[in-house]
């Protein structure tokens, strides 16, 4: 089938060359181009294919700011006064990283000059200090609306037929790069005539693989790419690429130390330690450095900026009540804004109810999600089997609810406190036989796990709560 195709493309320009011979001064009428297959310098997809095969600059746009704009490896920056050394891709990262440990208002980064760039055209050029990359950076068209389109690409190698009219003269060419692609386009003239040997392959952000058999297909299959993903092209180099449901699991995840909050510009410290646990059904939890455990509602939602997460707390807590953009998620940590003054900084702490010792870090274990009796016992009375079925919710306001399929729902109250040794006060008006109802000593307690004992009947009473997944 290739083969009958590119016989199909060499008679079509062979055609070309003999209408031409005949009659070159009318060559450049339409009426002799086979659309579907042939394609000239001035023509709609001619400009699509420069686009979608543009140097993409946007993978550095924390040492650039510009997605016009590519910074030959290997050079040196500052980064919070820390010199780094910039060889790849990957070393990238370092930088970021630096930013992540210094939790302020303003992150600074400064380039060892002089840099070699490439430009979106593959061309290059030597800047030498912040204001000629300035100069050249403002050249480029931001937020997404530089002319590179990095939605889909073509899968080399590709095959390209030309035919030159002054000429007269065909060749072909196999393009293996987009370099290759965006500089033989590029440097086509209005003699020109060139075709693609089709089938092509193109790849789209997803993944997903595309054949195309003509012009019409390739020109529509780019169109409809364009704005098909998230290029990720503004000068918020921290926006790391991540979706709504990605966040939501993120902030699930494990508990989160407050390392600053920011209020028009001065920094909150008497929130430095505390930590949030977002748990199901958009509730996050707040333990605050005075022991106590306050409980909010959190919403993540979409914007065309980015990843929105509002909080809303009672008044005691307004200071984190807002609709913040989530501007950087990084390894353990989340930075979120809703404007140049007002930032808040987490770090992950995957420890930080892995051995609850105070009322309040009690509580949020709790509290945190809903929990199944997995052992209850007396002596040799096991009441295991009668009560397994139930699932206990403990909430904020001192009550808790037990639910089971098919059966009776019960209501009852639920306190923390310390009396030389940590206890967990159960009580039910009438429930199994008001077993329950006493004041338990937590004997081991993590967050998925807590062990209960009475101690004051003979033999002792035992409660073991675990956490459903």
């Amino acid at each position: 089938m290739v083969k009958i195709f590119n016989v199909f493309i060499w008679c079509n320009l062979l055609l070309l060359i003999i209408l031409a011979t005949s009659c070159q001064e009318e060559f450049k009428e339409v009426s002799i181009i086979d659309e579907e297959i042939s394609i000239i310098e001035t023509s709609n997809i001619a400009q699509l294919i420069i686009q979608i095969s543009a140097n993409d600059g946007s993978f550095d746009n924390i040492v650039d700011g510009s997605s016009c704009i590519a910074i030959q490896f290997p050079y040196t920056v500052q980064a919070n006064g820390e010199q780094l050394t910039i060889e790849t891709v990957d070393d990238l990262q370092l930088i970021e990283d630096v930013f992540d440990l210094l939790d302020s208002n303003e992150d600074t980064l400064t380039i060892d000059y002089p840099v070699n760039i490439i430009l979106a055209d593959y061309s290059e050029s030597t800047i030498n200090n912040a204001i000629e990359l300035e100069e050249v950076a403002e050249e480029c068209i931001e937020n997404g609306g530089d002319d590179d389109i990095e939605c889909i690409d073509f899968l080399y190698p590709l095959t390209i037929f030309k035919y030159d009219v002054t000429q007269q003269e065909t060749s072909s060419v196999t393009i293996g790069a987009d370099r290759e692609l965006n500089l033989f386009f590029s440097d086509l003239g209005d003699e020109d005539i060139i075709s693609l040997d089709y089938p092509v392959y193109l790849g789209m952000n997803d993944g997903t693989i595309l054949i195309i058999y003509n012009n019409t297909e390739l020109e529509q299959a780019i169109e409809n790419a364009k704005n098909s993903c998230d290029e990720d092209d503004d000068n918020d180099y921290n926006d790391d690429d991540f979706t709504k449901e990605s966040l939501d699991e993120y902030l699930m995840s494990c508990p989160w130390v407050v390392n600053d909050l920011y209020r028009d510009d001065e920094t909150s410290g008497s929130y430095n330690g505390s930590f949030m646990v977002f748990i199901a059904e958009n509730q996050v939890l707040l333990l605050t450095n005075d022991n106590t455990v306050e409980t909010g509602n959190w919403y993540s939602s979409d914007s065309e900026n980015g990843v929105l997460l509002t909080l809303e707390f009672e008044e005691s807590q307004m200071a984190f009540n807002s609709e913040w953009l989530v501007y950087d998620l990084g390894f353990n940590t989340l930075k979120f804004y809703n404007d140049e003054t007002n930032k808040v900084f987490l770090e992950k702490d995957c420890d930080a109810l892995a051995s609850p010792d105070t009322t309040a870090e009690i509580e949020a274990v709790l509290l945190s999600g809903d929990w199944q009796i997995v052992s209850f016992y007396e002596g040799d009375f096991d009441y295991t089997s009668d009560v397994n079925m139930y699932n206990f919710d403990f909430l904020n306001s001192g009550t808790v609810d037990v639910t089971a399929i098919d059966v009776n729902s019960y209501s009852g109250t639920w306190r923390t406190f310390d009396d030389g040794g940590l206890y967990l006060e159960l009580y039910f008006d009438d429930f199994f036989d008001n077993l329950l109802n006493v004041n338990w000593r937590i004997v081991e307690i993590d967050e998925s796990r807590i062990e209960l004992r009475y101690y004051n009947v003979d033999p002792e009473r035992v409660l073991i709560f675990e956490k459903k997944s």
